[in-house]
């Protein structure tokens, strides 16, 4: 999946909440981006933050 989203840059928010809503069977949110900054509600153990290269990932469940 990295390598896919290093390789569609344009799209990578899209590219990579479609492939969690396929492999989990729900709805994520993503927001992807350099000096990111976030205050949001995520539903118990159902978080993700994390950096590739340069660029911070944040992936979260919420209702």
């Amino acid at each position: 999946m990295l390598k896919k989203y290093r390789e569609r840059k344009k799209y990578r928010e899209l590219h990579i909440k479609t492939e969690f809503d396929k492999k989990y069977t729900t709805t994520w949110h993503c927001i992807v981006g350099r000096n990111l900054s976030s205050y949001v509600s995520h539903e118990t153990k159902q978080f993700i933050y994390c950096y590739l290269g340069q660029e911070a990932i944040l992936l979260f469940l919420f209702g």
